[in-house]
């Protein structure tokens, strides 16, 4: 056994294993550890495996269920695994574990590498009215084309009957900010703005 298996067990294994949501296994506590794969981002967080049992156990009923849900699961992997043959087994599993779990993220429309990375930061108190606006905060992507997280917001507003608007902020104090990196953000944001305006987006660029 790993020494990380000794520690806990990592998050994204633990959700695959007991059949956990995100929101299941934060109810739990977790030891952190620095990620030995990613010295510089996040740390991993580490669950005990009788803590996780015992959770699967109270949502499944029992581990006979758990079981059976596992097996249902994998078939889903299996199916995954045959319409999209691009990702390795470890994507596939990770997919599919977190559409079917009930994450709140799940109906996002994102693809599969890049659903596993979003986070709910806060759950509305109350389902947004009709109306409402849908706010896409661009900050990686500067483009209205190829960018997955703009088509989700496209969705949610149109699903939501809400208004999509497009807000960019323009750091001038980060570290890395100098005269030719602004240019290129901002000769960037500038087509984006066009591109969006022709689909009747509005861009708002934000300059602290």
């Amino acid at each position: 056994m790993s020494k990380s298996r000794k520690d806990g067990i990592p998050k994204t294994y633990a959700k695959i294993q007991f059949c956990l949501s995100d929101r299941d296994v934060e109810s739990l506590t977790a030891t952190e550890k620095k990620n030995p794969y990613s010295p510089k981002g996040p740390a991993m967080k580490l669950y005990k495996r009788e803590e996780l049992e015992r959770l699967a156990v109270r949502k499944f009923g029992s581990l006979e269920k758990l079981e059976e849900e596992r097996q249902r699961r994998q078939e889903r992997r299996n199916s995954v695994a045959k319409t999209r043959p691009e990702l390795d087994s470890f994507s596939v599993a990770k997919a599919a574990s977190h559409a079917e779990a009930g994450d709140p993220d799940a109906g996002l429309g994102l693809p599969p590498l890049l659903s596993e990375r979003v986070r709910v930061v806060r759950s509305p108190a109350r389902e947004p009215a009709p109306g409402s606006l849908v706010l896409y905060w661009m900050k990686a992507a500067l483009r209205g084309h190829h960018n997955p997280a703009l088509d989700a917001a496209r969705r949610e507003a149109a699903k939501r009957g809400a208004e999509l608007a497009v807000a960019a902020p323009v750091l001038l104090d980060c570290p890395h900010a100098n005269a030719r990196r602004v240019k290129f953000v901002l000769e960037g944001l500038r087509d984006a703005q066009r591109e969006l305006g022709a689909a009747g987006v509005d861009l708002l660029v934000h300059v602290p």
